[in-house]
């Protein structure tokens, strides 16, 4: 089950950046807005994902190697997987 949940992220995918990131907004950082509390809408980018493969599984923890485009922010990666394997459980 935690294998083919990775195939959906294979490829070009959007991706949402996280609000605490080094993007720039008007030439502000946003993580430095997200600390201020500034609220900022994010736009999804595209990135590549070449290779998402599941190393070792311990649950909770699952270990995953990714190879992917410049730009992709893993955490963002590993929490979108997390609730793609939460609407597969269900």
């Amino acid at each position: 089950m935690l294998r083919k949940a990775t195939e959906p992220f294979i490829g070009e995918i959007e991706q949402m950046p996280p609000v605490y990131s080094a993007i720039k907004k008007d030439g502000v950082a946003l993580y430095e807005l997200a600390r201020r509390g500034v609220d900022v809408e994010l736009k999804a980018r595209k990135i590549t994902i070449n290779s998402f493969e599941i190393m070792e599984i311990a649950l909770p923890v699952v270990y995953f190697k990714v190879i992917c485009s410049t730009g992709t922010y893993i955490r963002s990666l590993a929490n979108d997987f997390g609730a793609a394997l939460v609407v597969v459980v269900i």
